[in-house]
């Protein structure tokens, strides 16, 4: 439902990230921060039109490299609009992680 705030604490690998979720009508805000408190980090946008996905990152990441603009798009096809996607990791993510991470993601959507 547009204006939906969802927010969600997860521990993966003695890791914990805060993720958060903005609904509107159009598209999604995602927020994933590590640590106790939400932080912006890099900054990645996409929108789904047809069949493609289209991104652009706005701020780039220190450690996640491709994460940013995969969540932003993973996120922009499942609410089939705008996704803009913040990351805010302190070190590198095993695949493990990764897929842990986003499917805590998915469950928010």
């Amino acid at each position: 439902m547009p204006g939906d705030v969802s927010k969600k604490v997860v521990e993966i690998n003695d890791r914990k990230f805060i993720i958060g979720v903005l609904k509107v009508s159009n598209g999604c805000f995602l927020v994933v921060s590590e640590g106790s408190e939400l932080r912006l980090g890099s900054l990645s946008m996409s929108i789904k039109t047809g069949d493609m996905t289209s991104s652009s990152v706005l701020i780039p990441s220190k450690f996640g490299g491709f994460l940013d603009t995969m969540f932003s798009e993973i996120v922009a096809s499942v609410v089939k609009g705008i996704s803009v996607a913040s990351l805010f990791i302190s070190k590198e993510m095993d695949a493990q992680s990764i897929k842990t991470l986003l499917a805590e993601v998915r469950s928010l959507l």
